[in-house]
């Protein structure tokens, strides 16, 4: 399979205005303000939120615990809180000792301040046999750095064995040995490249993934991406966001959880205002395409039994992986009441919470030519794994496949037929109605398990790759009547030939040839231009996606 590269796009999303007074209200009742995305006719599993199972009690639902009426009855020991502190933004993950460990923020409860009193949280270490818990906090995470205090932990593994603890503020920990529960040392700060495209907000709350070679990719808050592509977290962080990637900035986004499964990256952003989130989907980290729809809400809280928690807000998400990258959790901050209104040694305050998801089934498309609108037949091989038979634990008549804005809404083709394939179940579908285009980087398979629960995967397309090319241009300047930039190659894969393209505005300047470029290559590149080209010169690549 020859290596498919990816592009990056001209097309600004657009912003939207403010809330208005309607909408405030429409959000302190749960309602989503309909600029948020279009869910009207989305089928079940569509959604993120639909993917959110509801937890089964360990020790029982109760009332005595802290909290607003509205957010018991609960079980205190699934996830993390207790009455003498309060916990905010966890980051979960499974260590080499097969515990699961959480670095968490957290304050003193009494603290004079209340919620307020979060800039100078410390960072704890929790473990855990199951990431819903109960868990068991350790204490402070690294007493010994900075008087432990630290905000917003996100921590990942490095190329070299060692973890790294992320923070608000920009400040990296790394651990001295490959021991999670080792000690800790101040590495640095997070900093930026000026020779690149600018990386907002670059030190508040971001969010990491640890490429296959090693190389980081990093969001901000503001949701502008850049890679380090040495792997070292000091490396200054070059960006490659040249749109914004975050739609309806008027709501209040914050808090990105970035992650990667297989051949695409997933980003889900909290919008404070109306208590939603969001979900992006990429191929590429350059190019995002919105998931319709809600992530989550506070609403989020749910038991097996029906009872719903219904906390004030739930904030700072963090996703739990497996092996092949799937998300199986997800960690949310919860508060019962407003900020404000959460006061020191009073009845309110905040925990760490953890809840299971539907997890992505294995799948393979067996064609091998790409799909186009002129295909009429998919072979997909769903592939057994522990805990799943596809040859029993499949509703088969309930399958649907095509681009993911079809199946979505119902719209897609319906599963024509199957044969089992040892343990691993083939699936027949065909039609004329898949969808597939030239901004197709992924297909999508939902319906149903046997049980009625949801069965959806994100088939990789063929010619595809799951670590693609990634073409970005610097910022143009004009100089001596040439327009300059520089072209790197961001992916781990060579890119194929291609054509680097001039805008200003919608009009197409030039346009040059490109010849393959190996990963992290980088071409100077100086294009003459007329003299009454005037302003700033956006870049683009055609083809966006290509396959041999």
């Amino acid at each position: 399979m020859n290596p498919h590269f990816i592009v990056t796009s001209i097309a600004a999303v657009a912003l939207l205005a403010p809330l208005s007074a309607s909408e405030e209200k429409a959000s302190s009742s749960n309602q989503l303000p309909s600029h948020i995305g279009n869910s009207e006719g989305l089928v079940n599993g569509a959604e993120f939120q639909d993917l959110i199972l509801p937890l089964t009690s360990k020790n029982g639902l109760r009332n005595d615990v802290w909290g607003a009426d509205t957010s018991k009855p609960r079980d205190p020991s699934l996830g993390i809180e207790d009455a003498e502190w309060s916990y905010w933004g966890g980051n979960v993950f499974l260590a080499d000792d097969g515990k699961y460990h959480c670095f968490v923020a957290r304050w003193p409860e009494n603290s004079k301040k209340g919620h307020w009193q979060w800039p100078r949280s410390e960072v704890a270490h929790a473990v855990a046999d199951d990431p819903v818990g109960p868990w068991t906090v350790l204490g402070t995470a690294y007493p010994y750095l900075r008087d432990g205090l630290g905000h917003n932990p996100e921590v990942h593994r490095l190329k070299d064995g060692r973890y790294a603890l992320w923070l608000n503020k920009g400040l990296i920990h790394v651990t001295e040995g490959t021991d999670v529960n080792g000690k800790w040392e101040d590495l640095g700060t997070i900093s930026s490249s000026p020779n690149w495209h600018r990386v907002r907000r670059i030190q508040a709350n971001p969010s990491i993934v640890i490429r296959q070679d090693g190389s980081i990719l990093f969001c901000s808050r503001a949701g502008d991406l850049g890679i380090a592509s040495s792997g070292d977290p000091l490396q200054a962080i070059e960006g490659i966001s040249v749109t914004d990637t975050i739609p309806f900035r008027g709501c209040g986004p914050e808090d990105p959880a970035i992650w990667k499964t297989g051949h695409q990256y997933h980003l889900m952003f909290n919008y404070w205002q109306i208590r939603t989130a969001i979900k992006l989907r990429s191929h590429d980290g350059v190019n995002w395409q919105l998931d319709p729809g809600i992530a989550y809400t506070q609403q989020i809280e749910r038991y097996t039994d029906g009872t719903l928690v219904d906390w004030y807000k739930a904030e700072r998400p963090k996703i739990v992986q497996d092996a092949h990258g799937r998300a199986t959790h997800l960690s949310v901050a919860m508060i019962d009441v407003k900020k404000d209104a959460d006061l020191g040694s009073d009845n309110h305050s905040s925990k760490h919470l953890t809840l299971p998801l539907v997890v992505e089934g294995l799948c393979e498309i067996l064609n091998q030519d790409r799909l186009t609108p002129e295909t009429n037949e998919v072979k997909i091989k769903l592939i057994a794994e522990d805990g799943f038979n596809p040859l029993t634990d499949v509703d088969i008549k309930s399958l649907q496949f095509g681009d993911p804005k079809l199946v979505d809404y119902g719209k897609a083709v319906q599963a024509l037929s199957s044969a089992a394939d040892g343990a691993d179940l083939i699936v027949t579908f065909k039609g004329t109605n898949f969808g597939f285009t030239e901004d197709s980087f992924t297909g999508k398979i939902l319906g149903k398990r046997s049980d009625g629960s949801v069965y959806f995967a994100y088939p990789r397309l063929p010619g595809f790759v799951d670590d693609p090319a990634v073409l970005v241009a610097a910022p143009i300047s004009i100089v001596d009547g040439k327009a300059v930039t520089t072209v790197k190659n961001f992916g781990l894969t060579t890119s194929n030939p291609s054509k680097l393209r001039l805008h200003l505005g919608d009009q197409l300047v030039k346009e040059i040839q490109l010849d393959p470029m190996q990963p992290y290559e980088e071409k100077k590149i100086n294009i003459q231009i007329d003299d009454n080209v005037k302003g700033t010169l956006s870049a683009s690549f055609y083809p966006k996606y290509q396959t041999h």
